[in-house]
């Protein structure tokens, strides 16, 4: 049975993905305020090739007063990223096209200050190391295994963006 309070690693039931926002915002609640100084509103580009995931983590995000942009491939969000920077980009790792590793490579190489957060359902590896330990030694700020709390990704966008 999954957490009713985390990301599901499948969106394959819809119905889970809803029930786990809508639980996840209410146990959230007042928790959600941005702790940051300044008048902008931070931005997020949401990097995942599952539509409920960027869906899911949008909603958590402009609830909490982030500007937020989609992507569904690396290639699409570097493209995106170049004409319109985001604050922080969270990435899915494992997608089609170009994968989060290789984005994050891109990122980090054109953008050396861009705050990065590596995503994964995947559990792989590349050699010994795993897909968010490689991700980490690219320039990931943090990462998170999936499934993960909605307070978990906002908090370490918080991190990131304070970082």
């Amino acid at each position: 049975m999954k957490d009713a309070n985390c990301l599901p690693s499948h969106t394959a039931d819809a119905r889970v993905i809803h029930e786990t926002y809508t639980t996840e915002m209410s146990r959230v609640g007042a928790d959600m305020t941005i702790k940051r100084t300044g008048s902008a509103m931070p931005s997020i580009l949401i990097v995942d090739d599952e539509h409920q995931i960027r869906q899911l983590i949008r909603t958590t995000f402009e609830e909490a007063g982030y500007r937020v942009a989609e992507a569904s491939n690396g290639r699409d969000a570097l493209e995106q990223y170049r004409l319109q920077p985001a604050d922080v980009v969270i990435t899915d790792i494992l997608m089609p096209d170009q994968d989060g590793l290789e984005c994050i490579t891109v990122l980090r190489r054109e953008s050396p200050s861009v705050k990065i957060i590596a995503i994964t359902g995947g559990s792989d590896m590349i050699g010994v190391l795993g897909f968010l330990d490689v991700a980490k030694m690219l320039g990931a700020h943090s990462t998170l295994q999936k499934p993960f709390e909605m307070k978990a990704l906002l908090d370490a966008a918080e991190s990131a963006l304070l970082a």
